[in-house]
């Protein structure tokens, strides 16, 4: 290796390195395997991927949640615990050595939850006070006291709690012993992030939607999902493992809620979000008299409405507007997905599309020719 780790840290990073795949660091994330140190995962950031040291404090865990692989009941399982110094050591000589820049920290529950976190809580602190300037990330258990949850906030670079489910009926399934009423309290505080197991059977897109919109109100930074995975040995083993599909949908919502402006019923078709097309553009698709946009005169509100097109290129457009800059061979550069915004958008009342694009178009133009009509207003 080349680091100094000794065999039982290395040990115990194999194996709650691996038992943390469950928790959600980013949409996508990537489990290093050519490094020679376990437990190091590749977080999607706007700067790039970052490599953070994702594991578990301990995998004992005295909670018998119906899904998980650290269950009280499951005997298939290698029980390891760190001591708190071993792993502020083990996280230093990572980092100084630059294999990752920052910790993400969860837990099973061990004996007591106050007691487990308040030793992930002295990790962060010891780090801090020894100079230690990368990122910490700190999942919060459930029943913590609020206090304790204030005190070590100080020392992390963000906190998280995992909901799990959108409502009580779901959690009862997944995790009786867990209240959706204590999570909601802890993150009206923490401000940090949440997760959701998604497609275990019982779940609802109508109350997935409804609680991104009560959390995002809340002040919640980001919601994750993570499709079902059935584990051996658990009461949920017989079921089938959750749509990735879905996932996204649900992904592609939380970010329509909350930097789009849309309230969430919109995005549903009925009660459900499609399936075979993204959500903005079944929604698009849903209010035809809405479009085509010009983006000559439409606002940011409405700009960003369109398919294809995001904060960023919004952005782009107006300022281009400002300078007198922008013309439609402009937008084909500027648009990251030019087809499908074309099927949405005219610039100054014609086409984005030359007459002979065989582009297919959506049913936004009638068979005899684009029928004008202004949509610069707000939506």
């Amino acid at each position: 290796m080349l680091v100094k780790l000794s065999f039982d840290t290395y040990r115990k990073l194999c194996v709650l390195g691996v038992h943390s795949k469950f928790d959600v660091c980013a949409m996508w994330e990537g489990y290093e395997r050519n490094l020679s140190v376990p437990g190091i995962y590749h977080a999607a950031s706007p700067s790039g991927k970052i490599p953070l040291l994702k594991v578990l404090f301990t995998n004992r865990c005295e909670r018998n949640c119906g899904y998980c692989s650290n269950r009280k009941d499951r005997d298939r399982v290698e029980r390891v615990s760190f001591d708190v110094f071993e792993l502020v050591r083990a996280t230093e000589e990572l980092y100084e050595k630059g294999f990752i820049k920052g910790l993400f920290l969860s837990s099973g529950v061990g004996n007591n939850a106050e007691e487990t976190f308040v030793k992930m809580g002295e990790v962060a602190k010891i780090l801090r006070h020894r100079g230690f300037r990368g990122y910490i990330h700190l999942k919060v258990l459930p029943g913590v006291p609020l206090d304790a949850i204030a005190y070590y906030q100080k020392f992390a670079s963000r906190m998280s709690f995992n909901l799990e489910a959108p409502s009580t009926s779901g959690l009862e399934m997944l995790m009786a012993e867990k209240s959706l009423w204590y999570g909601l309290k802890v993150l009206s505080k923490i401000k940090g992030t949440t997760q959701f197991v998604v497609d275990y059977g019982t779940d609802s897109d109508v109350d997935y939607l409804k609680l991104m919109a009560k959390l995002f109100s809340m002040g919640v930074c980001r919601v994750y999902f993570k499709a079902f995975v059935p584990i051996s040995h658990t009461p949920m083993e017989h079921l089938p493992e959750g749509s990735r599909i879905r996932e996204k949908r649900l992904y592609e919502a939380s970010f329509l809620i909350q930097r789009y402006g849309f309230f969430w019923k919109e995005l549903l078709d009925g009660d459900r979000l499609p399936l075979n097309i993204d959500v903005k553009t079944g929604w698009a698709l849903r209010n035809p008299h809405l479009f085509p946009v010009d983006l000559a005169i439409a606002d940011y509100r409405t700009l960003i409405r369109v398919p294809g097109i995001g904060p960023k290129t919004a952005r782009r457009i107006l300022n281009l507007r400002r300078k007198g800059e922008l013309d439609s061979e402009g937008l084909r550069k500027i648009l990251p997905s030019f087809r499908k915004t074309a099927g949405f958008a005219v610039f100054k009342g014609r086409r984005l599309t030359a007459d002979g694009d065989k582009f297919p178009m959506l049913p936004l133009f009638s068979e005899t020719g684009y029928q004008y009509m202004p949509c610069g207003r707000s939506i």
